[in-house]
């Protein structure tokens, strides 16, 4: 297990095959209602995920069990890991050697746990510096922690501006399908093509053709393939 600390605000340099694990908690009172923010990247795929961790949470705890669900989303524990946290609590406790003083059971059950990795290290980042999925992070787990949805419910979503949740972008062949045009209808002249051999039919088809095989590799694509688990 290594541990480096970043001292100057910049993005993190993300390598290839090595699955790079952003986690940040909040809580609203301290104790008082908390939430985790997970930002998951690998090879230039990216999934987000939020949870809401209750109504009597503290800091400390927030961050360590954003830090639990993180690792929970990663099926395949033989990759590379690396830990992006800026919280000196979490990185101290784990890979410094830290004893805890509170929160003991908790400590020692994600101590256990990332034994469980046998790549994995810790990155310090600077909070609120604009570390790009660190600063969504703590979006996320401050969104948590404001609405208090279902609890303890780990939810793919994405980044939040303001008050309410952006929902997830759709996908391309969504986007495709909205605007799809019939090959034998012209939809501007409000007519039937007279002619199916014209060559304007011809490549309309072939457009029909070519989202129907986007459309197929779509369905085909696996992202546990990089490793991470969708809840």
């Amino acid at each position: 297990m290594s541990f480096e600390s970043s001292s100057k605000a910049r993005p993190v340099t993300h390598y290839k095959n090595v699955i790079y694990l952003y986690c940040d908690g909040a809580c609203k009172g301290n104790p008082g209602p908390g939430g985790c923010g997970i930002v998951l990247i690998y090879n230039g795929y990216r999934k987000n995920f939020g949870v809401y961790l209750g109504d009597n949470v503290t800091n400390n705890i927030a961050e360590l069990e954003a830090l639990r669900h993180g690792l929970s989303c990663i099926k395949d524990k033989s990759k590379p890991v690396v830990i992006c946290s800026d919280s000196s609590y979490v990185i101290g406790l784990l890979s410094k050697g830290w004893k805890a003083k509170s929160n003991v059971e908790l400590v020692e059950a994600l101590r256990e746990y990332i034994k469980e990795f046998p790549k994995l290290s810790f990155l310090q980042v600077p909070g609120h510096s604009k570390v790009p999925e660190n600063e969504d992070a703590d979006k996320i787990a401050s969104f948590e922690a404001r609405n208090r949805m279902e609890e303890g419910v780990l939810k793919e979503v994405s980044v939040p501006h303001g008050e309410k949740i952006n929902k997830p972008k759709k996908a391309a062949s969504e986007k495709k399908e909205s605007s799809y045009k019939d090959p034998y209808y012209d939809d501007s002249g409000g007519h039937e093509l007279e002619d199916p051999q014209s060559e304007e039919i011809r490549k309309l088809v072939e457009q029909e053709m070519a989202y129907e095989e986007f459309e197929e590799a779509e369905k085909k694509k696996d992202l546990n393939e990089w490793g991470i688990e969708e809840d």
